[in-house]
């Protein structure tokens, strides 16, 4: 399969090297939900927020597709609706840029008592969307959730979480 395969509420884990490797010492760089077949929600750092965009930007870059068990089309749909718009969160990236070196629950625990619960970043908002569409409780905990945070999740329970491409 390709990511042109996607269904809603797949998630996309964009792969590489940038400022995000830098941050997070990770080449898991970012984090999107698939809406429909042509489309994925996800946060955008030059608007400042959440929104929607073209599927085919994924198309031809480095990228995994996971599939999460129990998730439901139209729960994904609507809740991506609900978070159009959420503001970006540039002080939880700053946070975990200078809390990079310290252990993962940590440093989480740190941007999570700094942070502001309104604005997100990626990985922050996908946990969220898959976390109220599925209840899965690995995802509860989704404040302060870098890319590589997520990701772990998805890989140290593959009864849960399937990758399709």
């Amino acid at each position: 399969m390709m990511i042109r395969d996607a269904q809603p509420g797949d998630i996309i884990f964009a792969l590489g090297k940038g400022i995000i490797e830098a941050v997070t010492f990770s080449n898991v760089r970012h984090v999107a939900i698939v809406y429909d077949k042509y489309t994925v929600f996800e946060t955008d750092i030059w608007k400042r927020r959440a929104g929607f965009t073209s599927l085919m930007n994924y198309y031809d870059k480095d990228a995994e597709l996971w599939r999460a068990d129990d998730v439901y089309e139209t729960k994904v749909q609507e809740l991506c609706n609900k978070y159009d718009k959420t503001p970006y969160s540039y002080l939880d990236i700053l946070t975990n840029l200078l809390t990079a070196p310290l252990h993962p629950k940590i440093r989480r625990k740190i941007t999570a008592f700094i942070g502001n619960k309104y604005f997100m970043v990626c990985s922050e908002l996908s946990g969220k969307i898959l976390y109220e569409a599925t209840k899965n409780p690995f995802l509860r905990d989704y404040e302060s959730l870098q890319p590589i945070d997520l990701y772990r999740i998805f890989l140290h329970h593959p009864d849960l979480f399937k990758k399709i491409a």
